[in-house]
């Protein structure tokens, strides 16, 4: 690893936290019973599933994370949520759209 690729890194990570950072003000701007403290655990529980940290996981994943998470759902409520947030049907929840249904 060279200093250029270091520093190109190092660049590139804070503007990564930078954007975690507004996402979370904006966030709990929103949703006014969210702390947080309860933010940071759905961002945790919702990173272990996505991968590739681009806000998105697939809406199959969904009912494995709210198990993760300790929250206990029929598989009939799981297709509705899934359809609720995942309304054009590409198979993908993002971040964002989670925590606003999980704040309602």
């Amino acid at each position: 690893l060279s200093w250029a690729q270091f520093g190109h890194f190092c660049v590139v990570s804070a503007l990564w936290f930078l954007q975690q950072a507004v996402l979370a003000n904006r966030l709990l701007a929103q949703c006014s019973n969210l702390t947080l403290p309860e933010l940071d655990a759905l961002r945790f529980g919702f990173s272990q599933y996505d991968t590739d940290l681009s806000g998105v996981i697939p809406a199959a994943d969904l009912f494995s994370l709210l198990q993760d998470m300790g929250e206990e759902y029929t598989e009939m409520e799981i297709g509705l949520t899934e359809n609720y947030l995942d309304p054009d049907g590409l198979g993908t929840i993002q971040f964002s759209e989670f925590v606003h249904w999980w704040c309602e």
